[in-house]
This record gives structure tokens, sequence and C-alpha cells, in this order.
């Protein structure tokens, strides 16, 4: 009995490209309306703009992966947290009025990361993060591990 099936002719799934956070953040300026004035007007400088803003990425978390996935069309899929975060808090911002706009720009600019919260909350983190800087980051954080103890798991 032979074997009837050619193996040379198992398609190998052709894994699509990375995506590129410069094109998808310019896809996402070009669906806004609002077009920040604090912005470049040329659409890849104003991407690079907003990446400037941003916290890098963790090299530990948020790095471009390969996910496998053998039912996916493709064979997987690319897994991109840092463009993900940077591609929601774009999002957030051109949600928000101009005044609010300058607001967080003017707060990132003053070191406090901006992860697309509501302002209200963002507020709350600008006090904190003044606060840190006041103690200095090991105080603040023992304090609020003493401050949180018994609240909060194995610390």
């Amino acid at each position: 009995m032979t074997d009837e099936y050619d193996h040379t002719e198992t398609k190998e799934l052709q894994r699509p490209d990375p995506p590129q956070i410069d094109s998808i953040l310019i896809s996402i300026l070009d669906k806004s309306k609002r077009k920040p004035r604090m912005f470049p007007v040329n659409r890849l400088e104003a991407a690079q703009y907003w990446k400037s803003k941003q916290e890098p990425p963790n090299e530990a978390t948020e790095r471009v992966e390969w996910q496998s996935a053998p039912k996916h069309r493709e064979g997987g899929f690319w897994r991109s947290p840092y463009i993900d975060r940077v591609a929601f808090t774009l999002k957030r911002f051109l949600a928000l009025d101009s005044p609010r706009q300058f607001f967080v720009i003017e707060n990132i600019d003053k070191g406090c990361a901006w992860r697309g919260d509501g302002i209200g909350f963002f507020k709350m983190v600008i006090q904190e993060h003044k606060r840190m800087q006041e103690m200095g980051a090991d105080e603040y954080i023992n304090k609020a591990k003493v401050t949180a103890h018994g609240y909060l798991p194995n610390l």
C-alpha cells in the first residue's frame, strides 16, 4: 500500500506583518473630527508626538509577539499591548474637549502618566503623584503598604 498523500503540497500559513503603531495612530487621527491644537499638522508627526507623550513600552509585558491560534484563519494573531494602550489613550484624548486636552498634556509634561482615565480620576492620580515626589518613592510605597495592610493580600 502506497502513501497517496503528497506531502510536498502542504501549504504553510503565511504570517501577516506585525502591526505598525504609526499607521494605526494615523488611522485613528484620520477618523477623528477633532484636531488638537497642540498636535503637529503632519499626520506622521502627530502620531509621533502622541507616542512621545506616552510611557515607554514595558519590555516584559508590552512587546509585540505572535500568538498561535490554530483555528484562526492565519494560524494566529499579533498581540501588541503597547500599541493597544497608545491607540486607546489617543482615542480617549481625542474625545476630550480642548481645555481637558491641554490639562492632560500639561500634566504628562510634568511627569504624570495618563492612561486614558477620566479627568476626575486623573486629578487624583496627579495629587498622589505629587505626594510621591514630595515623600520619595520608597517612603510613599512603604506608607501605602502600611495603609493597605489588611486590605490587600501579600503586602
